[in-house]
This record gives structure tokens, C-alpha cells and sequence, in this order.
């Protein structure tokens, strides 16, 4: 369709869902979908900062979806308040990372994931490697 092909150009993309407390991981599914269409993004920011529906399974669809866009060179994800947030979703997210070749800049927000801990926090830093510029916000992570 030609909406699809409309995505297809699309070179950055920034999204907010902060405080949808509604959204949940079927969007996340539907948002990683739109992503894989999307060939040509270079940058990307997804703020799901607070959103109390979301799971590790949204998060997986989103990583999986990044895996596809080869071509990020600056991602920004914000999962603040994401109470859920276990060590195997953020080392999901980290891992994603470590795959995209072109990324040289990462903001990844954190703050408030009450149940994050040390082995999330080392699960992502195995996937900063190579990367230009680093923000990680880990504010009120008090497991870390």
C-alpha cells in the first residue's frame, strides 16, 4: 500500500507514549512491526516512559524490530518508570544494540526501574561496544 511505502522513507522517527498507561505490548508489537518496514531510519526515539502496560514481551518485540534497521546510527529509548523491567528484558535490549553496526549514539533511560539490578546493568554495557556517544540514566535504580 502506499502507506507502506510512505514508511519505507522515513529517515527519523520519534515516538511518545510517556504516561499511556494503556499501552501495552500489543502496541509495542505493532510499533516493532511499522520499524521493520522502515529501511532507511538512521534515528530513532521511542519515549515509553511510565507506560504501565508494557511488559518484557513489548520490549522483545522492539528489540527484535531494531535487529532489522541495520542502518541506525542514533537510537534513544526511554523505559523510565518501567516497573517491570527484569535483568533478561534489559539485557534483550542490549543485546539488540550490540547488532546494529551503524549505531554510534545510544540514550537509554532507565531511571526508576525499580527491579533492575547489576545483572541487567551488565547485561546492556555488553552491548555498548563501539559506540560514539553513551547517555545511560539509571536514576533511582536502587538494586544497582
Amino acid at each position: 500500500s502506499q502507506a507502506v511505502a510512505r514508511c519505507r522513507t522515513i529517515t527519523d522517527l520519534s515516538l511518545g507514549f510517556a504516561w499511556c498507561l494503556a499501552i501495552g505490548d500489543a502496541a509495542m508489537g505493532a510499533v516493532g512491526t511499522a520499524l521493520r518496514d522502515m529501511g532507511q531510519l538512521t534515528v530513532l526515539g521511542l519515549d515509553l516512559g511510565v507506560c504501565g502496560r508494557l511488559s518484557g514481551v513489548g520490549v522483545a518485540s522492539l528489540a527484535d524490530a531494531f535487529g532489522v534497521v541495520q542502518g541506525l546510527r542514533r537510537l534513544t529509548v526511554d523505559l523510565g518508570g518501567f516497573e517491570m523491567a527484569t535483568a533478561a528484558d534489559v539485557g534483550v535490549l542490549g543485546a539488540a544494540v550490540g547488532e546494529l553496526a551503524a549505531l554510534s549514539e545510544l540514550d537509554l533511560r532507565l531511571a526508576g526501574c525499580d527491579r533492575l539490578n547489576d545483572e541487567g546493568l551488565t547485561r546492556v554495557a555488553a552491548g555498548l561496544r563501539g559506540l560514539r556517544r553513551v547517555r545511560l540514566d539509571l536514576g533511582s535504580c536502587d538494586r544497582i
